[in-house]
């Protein structure tokens, strides 16, 4: 058995592209915004489960137009509380794949329960934007999600549109923050926040308001306090922006059935000391945004050498993509070479989470 166990703080920092890419022949293309819109549920039987939260993917930034995306269908299975499970790409989307948040924010969304597992359907179609014309709430949404602290120049210029980047910078001389452990967490999606906020020529901020937002009061309050509290030097300022996140209430994994039910395991599998190269263990980072937990049951063999070969995904809950990672997990690890190979090996393999409240539990950016 394989667990791979994070703390949660915040997620890391992911850099952006340039919003204009040119190719090798010398023709430039512009960066496009690409949302991907769920359709209507399509469920075996008469009944179709109403949604109850329905989360839709994250955008991402992206090279494409709109004649190179298809649409993406997943399959998956309501359970008799209306959660899906067993989430995957339907036949013939295998090479589309375009979205790290499609599984994750279709494994955070809840349905109306029909009393009894149901097998459904659900087909995204996609929606590109250049950035200076995708909705700004939208692109702000992205930025909350990913933790970004450089903002593409068309997003920038969108929203911070005074003076407060002008050289020299505003410095803070007392910077507040906000009480996270006050802020209520929501179960598969992170609470964040843009504001906007002037500066007077004593250096307290004024006129604060908000760019966008997911909704979370107790975010929004908590935030607009810290900044009403900040004090800063070289003021007047016009047009100061501050985001900050907060992370999301941990879905934990439905039950996993024990390495058994799949059969019997040798025991050389398990024997101590046997990795000459020990997994690597990774957490999807999709899912780690959205503070998912998984499993995936596997079956491998083992070559006299070491090699790990003949890897079968058994089964992976919420979805297919905890499989897929555990099986990446299997093909980079290496036994110690051994007399005899080794037939049959089975392992579960969980992903879990836990809060570290050391830290501090999310963070701010500032745009200026």
């Amino acid at each position: 058995m394989f667990e791979i166990l994070v703390a949660i703080a915040a997620a890391g920092d992911v850099p952006l592209r340039p919003p204009i890419s040119t190719s090798p022949n010398g023709v430039q293309y512009e960066q496009q915004f690409v949302a991907w819109v769920p359709g209507e549920l399509n469920c075996d039987g008469a009944a179709q489960p109403a949604p109850l939260v329905l989360h839709r993917p994250m955008g991402v930034l992206a090279w494409r137009t709109q004649s190179d995306v298809a649409p993406v269908t997943l399959s998956f299975t309501l359970d008799d509380t209306g959660r899906p499970l067993s989430i995957a790409l339907t036949e013939g989307n295998q090479r589309n794949a375009p979205v790290p948040d499609l599984m994750p924010s279709l494994a955070a969304s809840r349905f109306k329960s029909v009393g009894a597992p149901v097998k459904c359907s659900l087909t995204y179609t996609h929606q590109a934007a250049s950035l200076a014309d995708a909705p700004l709430s939208e692109l702000l949404r992205r930025d909350g999600y990913t933790a970004t602290r450089q903002w593409p120049r068309e997003l920038r210029e969108r929203v911070a549109t005074g003076d407060c980047r002008s050289s020299p910078r505003p410095l803070p001389l007392m910077r507040v923050y906000p009480d996270f452990r006050a802020v209520a967490e929501e179960a598969g999606t992170r609470g964040w926040l843009t504001l906007s906020y002037d500066i007077d020529p004593a250096g307290v901020p004024e006129n604060l308001r908000i760019v966008a937002s997911s909704g979370n009061a107790g975010l929004e309050q908590e935030a607009m306090a810290a900044i009403a509290k900040s004090r800063f030097r070289d003021g007047p300022r016009t047009v100061c922006v501050a985001s900050f996140g907060k992370g999301a209430e941990i879905i934990a994994a439905p039950d996993a059935p024990e390495e058994e039910d799949f059969g019997a395991s040798p025991a050389a599998c398990d024997v101590d000391d046997r990795w000459s190269a020990p997994p690597r263990l990774s957490y999807p980072p999709a899912y780690l945004r959205r503070e998912i937990e998984g499993w995936a049951i596997v079956r491998y063999d083992v070559a006299t050498w070491g090699e790990i070969g003949n890897i079968e995904v058994l089964d992976s809950q919420p979805t297919e993509e905890f499989g897929k990672s555990a099986f990446t997990m299997l093909q980079r690890a290496k036994f110690k070479p051994m007399e005899q190979g080794i037939t049959g090996c089975i392992d579960r393999v969980f992903y879990r989470m836990k809060r570290n409240t050391s830290d501090a539990e999310e963070g701010e950016s500032d745009e200026g």
